[in-house]
């Protein structure tokens, strides 16, 4: 399709959609990495020890005890431009 001057411009790639990339993809790594960019949180032990604790006397995540938990993971990582694929399969599950 070709698009017009002021269309293409809305068709390039734009800095946050690619710093957003970035970060999904360093999630995505079997490396270990510091999320300390993009406005992302970072992850603080103590934090993270209180959020934990808060998780468990809510139990809503059935591995709370980790402290690594998809509890902490959703509170302490950005997903990836199309979005955290846990929450899209429980979202398809739903309707």
């Amino acid at each position: 399709m070709k698009f017009s001057k002021f269309g293409q411009k809305f068709t390039q790639p734009t800095g946050i959609s690619q710093l957003m990339d970035d970060l999904g993809d360093a999630l995505k790594s079997d490396q270990p990495v510091n999320m300390l960019g993009g406005g992302n949180p970072t992850k603080i032990d103590a934090v993270n020890e209180l959020f934990l604790e808060t998780y468990k006397a809510l139990g809503v995540d059935n591995d709370a005890d980790v402290p690594n938990s998809s509890a902490i993971i959703s509170m302490a990582n950005y997903s990836n431009p199309q979005g955290d694929a846990g929450f899209i399969d429980a979202l398809v599950g739903f309707f």
